[in-house]
């Protein structure tokens, strides 16, 4: 039996999830790419798979586009802090929480795995916070979602566009105590990649791994004391620089159904790239968060939030046009990605990337000038240079 179509499967694992012999597991191909198996031994040839997939069901869009798009950023900076952008998600997720529901978003536990988790008090939230540039597992909170909302009480999934799709595919029925919404994704690497670019940290051990923050786009450890361990730019890190060049995602992203504007949640949130700031009516002070309103039942949610967000309505297509991932999927430097591809499987994450034109044009040359500038000698050449350019 055929579940789908591999070259489309997004990795969700609502098909694990569902099966009800347990026949069905993830394996992992020589890019570290996760996709499901049937154990032809214990598949009972139910079809549930093939029922549940979201591949099989076109992705579960919405036949029409957003009909509200807003400018946000949240009043109260508590809730931005630890956030990359507006604070939307931890807004919406307080309120859940607030009502006595439940949140189930991601963390990275101390493997730098990217986990799913439940979150019930406002202090689990906290570690769900934040960018998380890789592919994480919902799979084993699926059966714990359906769990409360059987039970009656209130969830709220934050995931990508694929892992909402894996949740309706799961459920497959409506419940008006489940509010969905999905962030703008370019796309996401395998784990493993991550895992093994951070392998050098693990003797030392990390709490915290950050990818955003007031300096910007920088990935950051952080040891249990708080203490940073590893801090560097997206532009002289190779996982990061490789994530934004788009490189090293899975091969489903590269034709993502998802980017789109006709959408597969409640509200769709991400970063409002290509705002017009010098139209707003209010002063924001700090990054600007954009929200998509798809369905009625994000309208109404939103209306019981909104007063928490300095907010004005923008036009949709201002978004479309700052956030490429909203009208067609990542197009990446076809030449570079082919070599990682040929050099990842013998050599593994780091070395692969360094055969890119990436790496040399321009991690290589932000790894030079940081540690020339981190001398004294650097710094004086640095000053002179400023000087001297005016």
């Amino acid at each position: 039996m055929e579940i789908t179509d591999m070259n489309q499967c997004s990795g969700c694992g609502a098909c694990v999830a569902c099966c009800p012999v347990n026949a069905i597991k993830f394996i992992e191909d020589r890019h570290r790419r996760r996709t499901p198996e049937i154990d032809p031994e214990r598949c009972i040839e139910c079809g549930l798979c093939v029922k549940t997939c979201p591949i099989n069901h076109g992705g579960f869009l919405s036949e029409q586009e957003s009909e509200k798009c807003y400018a946000l950023r949240a009043k109260d900076k508590g809730k931005i802090s630890g956030c990359s952008s507006g604070g939307v998600a931890t807004v919406i997720s307080g309120h859940i929480i607030e009502q006595g529901g439940h949140v189930f978003g991601c963390r990275f536990n101390e493997a730098a795995e990217l986990l799913f988790t439940e979150c019930s008090t406002e202090e689990e939230l906290e570690t769900i916070k934040g960018s998380k540039y890789v592919q994480s597992n919902l799979t084993r909170c699926y059966p714990e979602i359906r769990k409360r909302l059987e039970n009656g009480e209130k969830v709220l999934v934050v995931g990508l566009p694929c892992q909402i799709a894996g949740v309706k595919g799961y459920l497959k029925k409506e419940y008006e105590n489940l509010f969905l919404v999905d962030l703008i994704c370019h796309g996401v690497p395998p784990a493993v990649y991550l895992q093994e670019h951070l392998r050098k940290y693990s003797k030392t051990g990390f709490q915290k791994i950050r990818f955003r923050g007031k300096d910007g786009f920088v990935l950051a450890l952080s040891d249990g004391s708080g203490q940073e361990v590893y801090a560097a730019r997206a532009r002289r890190d190779e996982y990061y620089y490789g994530f934004l060049q788009g490189l090293i995602y899975r091969e489903n992203c590269y034709r993502c159904q998802y980017a789109t504007i006709k959408r597969v949640s409640d509200i769709t949130i991400g970063d409002f790239w290509g705002l017009d700031k010098s139209t707003l009516k209010h002063d924001y002070d700090g990054p600007i968060s954009v929200g998509l309103i798809n369905t009625e039942k994000g309208r109404i949610l939103f209306e019981q939030i909104k007063d928490s967000f300095i907010c004005e309505e923008r036009p949709l297509a201002e978004a479309v046009a700052g956030n490429d991932q909203l009208k067609s999927p990542m197009r990446p430097d076809e030449e570079d990605r082919k070599i990682f591809r040929e050099y990842y499987p013998r050599l593994g994450y780091d070395r692969a990337f360094r055969k890119t034109k990436a790496y040399r044009q321009t991690v290589r040359k932000e790894k030079l000038k940081y540690s020339i500038l981190r001398t004294s000698a650097g710094q004086k050449l640095y000053r002179l240079w400023k000087k001297i350019k005016g």
